[in-house]
């Protein structure tokens, strides 16, 4: 079995989450990540799962505003893929809803390919 190398480090990885704790720390649910033995750091690539409400929330507010922007234009989805730098498959789980398959910063991206600007508020939590 052919051993894979982790894309990030495990200081890499902690100095992200630390940051992210920083600028949100109501944003970064770690409850339920388990703590990679040495063994998983050397052969695997640790996938930090993203369940947390608010980040479900963003990417959904994020992938509406592109498809909204693709229906508004009347693109087909391979017009789309072409202006976005994407395949029409991967239109096609944007606009069919498949959130689990683009990250916020993916989305972001491809928002700014458009000309539309992503401004991030915060709120205290009630």
């Amino acid at each position: 079995m052919e051993t894979k190398k982790p894309s990030h480090t495990r200081e890499e990885l902690e100095a992200l989450r630390e940051r992210a704790l920083a600028l949100a720390p109501e944003l970064v649910d770690t409850s339920d990540i388990p703590s990679p033995t040495p063994a998983q750091w050397a052969g695997a690539k640790l996938v930090v799962p993203a369940k947390h409400p608010a980040i479900i929330k963003m990417r959904t507010v994020l992938m509406t505003q592109l498809r909204q922007h693709i229906e508004a234009q009347g693109w087909t989805q391979s017009a789309a893929a072409e202006v976005l730098g994407e395949t029409q498959p991967r239109i096609s789980q944007l606009m069919n809803g498949h959130i689990h398959r683009f990250s916020i910063d993916h989305l972001v991206t491809l928002l700014s390919r458009i000309g539309v600007s992503v401004d991030v508020s915060f709120q205290q939590a009630a």
